[in-house]
């Protein structure tokens, strides 16, 4: 048995090196000799099960920016709990007699609300499922072509082409470069301004997260409103057979289960991949303003550039391979 544990493992590991996506050929290298090293088999068969489970994820991890990715996680959440009802022996009639009324009084009752809410100087719910369902706005060769434009940009006095205009990045790089020509501003100066900027460009993207976290909350509300009038409309014909009560309590008690799953397995979901897209535009936009920083207190812009890498997340830095392609 102990015999079978290091080809086991070792199998593990290049499956797991396999697994990986082409971005990540350095870590699947470092996978495939690693397990070779280790001395022990059964810590050997631990790390090549950890490698393999950090490989799923990072193979994962692009599927989540697809856009139906957070609503093939509620279908199979719904999937799971209707499926285990029925399971039970749970009487699916029920159910099905009560979701139509219920998700039209939830979701058109919660959208109803939050419109009222948010009409004023915010996006509509519409609108911010929306952005939320755009994912991901910047991507690797974007930040490697925002490193060309600035490299040339910090060396010259005029903007690169790499870039399409009417962006935010592009009038940003304009407004920061004719803040870098006039000596009397400083670098501190300008970094607070470009934060000052991007503070309020994110600000105003996560008015759509609000709205998106406020119908949410409220379709929890209309959940619990679905379930009272529901309840008052059973007593209403209390003098009807068990069996008839019992399914009307039954599709009664279905709006609170139909307002958890709708706002916990579908809204919230969309907040959290909004959030996490504003989150990607602050880092491409943080960038500019950390390369701009570094020029105007007197680094060359290669330095300058490299710097701005250096700061943002892992798997969106550029190596120095890259930057000196550039």
């Amino acid at each position: 048995m102990t015999a079978a544990v290091r080809p086991f493992a070792t199998r593990l590991a290049h499956h797991a090196a396999n697994c990986l996506p082409h971005r990540r050929a350095d870590w699947a290298d470092a996978i495939r000799h690693e397990v070779d090293f280790i001395e022990n088999d059964k810590a050997a068969l631990r790390w090549a099960v950890g490698c393999v489970i950090a490989s799923y994820a990072e193979r994962i991890n692009p599927m989540s920016n697809a856009a139906v990715s957070p609503f093939l996680g509620a279908a199979a959440m719904m999937a799971f709990i209707f499926g285990a009802y029925v399971f039970h022996g749970g009487n699916m009639e029920v159910i099905v007699q009560g979701l139509p009324t219920n998700f039209v009084l939830i979701v058109l009752g919660a959208a109803a609300a939050v419109s009222i809410r948010t009409t004023i100087g915010g996006p509509g719910i519409l609108k911010s499922v929306g952005l939320s369902l755009r994912g991901r706005g910047f991507h690797k060769a974007d930040y490697r072509n925002l490193a060309a434009t600035l490299l040339h940009t910090l060396n010259a006095t005029s903007r690169s082409p790499s870039l399409p205009d009417g962006g935010e990045a592009v009038r940003m790089i304009d407004d920061a470069m004719a803040l870098m020509g006039r000596d009397q501003v400083s670098a501190e100066q300008l970094d607070a301004v470009l934060k000052t900027r991007i503070d309020r460009v994110t600000a105003n993207q996560r008015r759509a997260v609000h709205v998106l976290t406020t119908f949410g909350r409220t379709m929890l509300w209309f959940g619990g409103v679905s379930v009272m009038l529901g309840s008052m409309h059973t007593l209403g014909v209390f003098t009807e057979l068990p069996e008839v009560l019992a399914g009307m309590f039954g599709s009664a008690m279905l709006g609170i289960l139909v307002g958890v799953l709708a706002a916990v397995g579908i809204v919230q979901p969309l907040a959290n991949r909004l959030e996490a897209a504003i989150a990607d535009d602050a880092n491409f936009y943080g960038f500019i303003r950390t390369a701009f920083f570094c020029r105007k207190a007197g680094s060359d812009a290669a330095t300058a550039v490299q710097v701005a890498s250096g700061a943002l997340p892992a798997e969106l830095a550029l190596d120095r391979a890259e930057l000196a392609a550039l």
